[in-house]
């Protein structure tokens, strides 16, 4: 029979990564996520609550370059649109905010 030790090891230096945190209309069924530069879909998220957060590339903590889209499915209310959207920098290890 093999035994296998497993143990943490946690990590010394800060891993870099973007979080995306946003406050919801109400109303949102969907939001889009997209690139403003590449025009490419990034995610479509159905929001569970008041407020998401996302972990995103370090590429977009650099320059505001997402575009954020809430749609209502029900089409009562237009869409809301966040354009210049700029993902904060957080260490993945300790979640904090640089």
């Amino acid at each position: 029979m093999h035994r296998v030790n497993v143990r943490h090891i946690t990590p010394t230096q800060p891993i870099n990564v973007g979080m995306l945190r946003l406050n919801v209309d109400p109303y949102a069924s969907r939001i889009l996520l997209l690139d403003r530069d590449s025009n490419t879909l990034i995610a479509s998220i159905v929001p569970d609550g008041p407020k998401i957060a996302r972990f995103m590339p370090a590429a977009y903590t650099v320059e505001p370059r997402l575009l954020v889209l809430m749609l209502d499915d029900t089409k009562v209310y237009s869409a809301a649109v966040l354009d210049h959207v700029q993902a904060e920098v957080v260490d993945l290890v300790t979640l904090n905010a640089e």
